[in-house]
């Protein structure tokens, strides 16, 4: 199965350059006036974005927001969170676990994968790039634990109305 071929080497570096965690690739990158390859500002989904619902017990959170694809498409993003600190985006017809502060063996620095949606190719469509360090091992205090980097861009595919898996970088599995 062939992931990549959406992309050239070219386009796969400038969605890195424009989703790097970070911040550092934006200073040598694009001007900050260029809102990216495409016509469309980036749409990031942040904690101080989440809420707690009335209705939950502690620990407990949740958001959700509709995202504009672009040429007058929208989806909704779902995030919730248990109370045991693992999450799910619910996006269309994807489940992927970009939430996990629960320390189980394995779970994401800062808790949320950055999930970010912004037009890498050029079609005038955000795509969905989630990116993030996952923590394995070390379950025990004298065990080490392993970094590692993880990247998934999803291509908005226009002629089945979903996000598609083009490129991933990493052996954690979110979906």
């Amino acid at each position: 199965m062939q992931l990549l071929s959406p992309f050239s080497l070219v386009n796969l570096t400038l969605a890195w350059t424009l989703f790097c965690c970070c911040g550092c690739c934006r200073r040598t990158g694009p001007s900050s006036g260029d809102k990216g390859r495409g016509s469309l500002p980036p749409v990031v989904i942040e904690m101080k974005d989440f809420v707690w619902p009335s209705d939950s017990i502690p620990g407990e959170q949740r958001y959700e927001r509709v995202i504009e694809i672009g040429h007058g498409v929208s989806t909704r993003a779902v995030i919730e969170v248990t109370s045991k600190g693992n999450g799910i985006l619910k996006i269309g017809d994807l489940r992927l676990r970009v939430y996990d502060d629960h320390d189980d063996g394995a779970y994401y620095l800062g808790s949320l994968l950055h999930i970010e949606f912004a037009d890498v190719n050029g079609d005038d469509y955000r795509d969905m790039v989630i990116s993030g360090i996952v923590s394995h091992g070390g379950e025990k205090e004298w065990e080490e634990r392993k970094m590692e980097s993880l990247v998934f861009i999803y291509r908005y595919d226009v002629e089945r109305s979903t996000f598609v898996l083009v490129y991933r970088k990493g052996q954690t599995d979110i979906c």
